[in-house]
């Protein structure tokens, strides 16, 4: 692990990521390294069409709505990466790539889909999903959010409905996503919904070589 890392310094890189299962051994040896968690993959095999609250319904984003969405998307993730231990510079850089990546597709791309959903005439929470390749049986979900007056409803578990909804119209069998760590109100949504934990991801920034 040390001599990945002097490795990477050489290579320019400001950060390290070691992605591990929950109970893989090494783990106390990558925290005693400095590393900490970032994220943990879940994942929910798929076996019937989920329902949609009564009162709920969902669209597809039209450019406005990815507008507003793009924005708190940028601002929450850059919040989440410098929370879960990632420096200024590279949380901002991650992000604007996401970003510029999705603005360059747009809502009609065929690898994403784009999802508003409406409670009772109102704009609640937003989706944002795909399948996690070409040939995987496997829908991602990338991020799903609730506008903070309504949140604290349900709208983020018929959200991840919705997400389960539209993964099993492309085909797939199965749905996952990433959470942050330090995200635990997430985390016990998922749980509940039959998400288990597949892998971790921990991080440690790398200090520059002494000059």
């Amino acid at each position: 692990m040390l001599e990945a890392e002097k490795r990477f310094r050489t290579m320019g890189c400001k950060h390290s990521q070691v992605t591990l299962q929950p109970d893989d051994q090494l783990v106390p040896l990558v925290s005693g390294l400095g590393y900490a968690e970032l994220s943990h993959t879940m994942h929910k095999p798929l076996d019937s069409l989920p329902g949609i609250a009564s009162g709920s319904s969902a669209r597809p984003m039209d450019e406005d709505d990815f507008l507003d969405w793009s924005r708190q998307f940028r601002t929450d993730y850059v919040q989440a990466l410098r929370q879960s231990g990632m420096s200024a510079g590279p949380a901002e850089k991650h992000a604007e790539l996401w970003v510029d990546e999705l603005s360059s597709t747009g809502i009609s791309s065929s690898r994403y889909s784009f999802r508003v959903l409406v409670h009772d005439g109102l704009t609640v929470g937003y989706l944002w999903g795909g399948r996690a390749g070409n040939l995987s049986s496997q829908w991602f979900v990338y991020d799903i959010r609730i506008h903070p007056d309504h949140r604290g409803s349900g709208h983020g578990r018929t959200l991840m409905h919705v997400a389960e909804v539209e993964a099993l119209s492309s085909g797939c069998s199965a749905v996952a996503l990433s959470v942050f760590a330090g995200n635990q109100t997430a985390f016990r949504l998922y749980t509940s919904l039959g998400y288990t934990v597949s892998n971790s991801r921990m991080l440690k920034d790398l200090e520059p070589f002494p000059t």
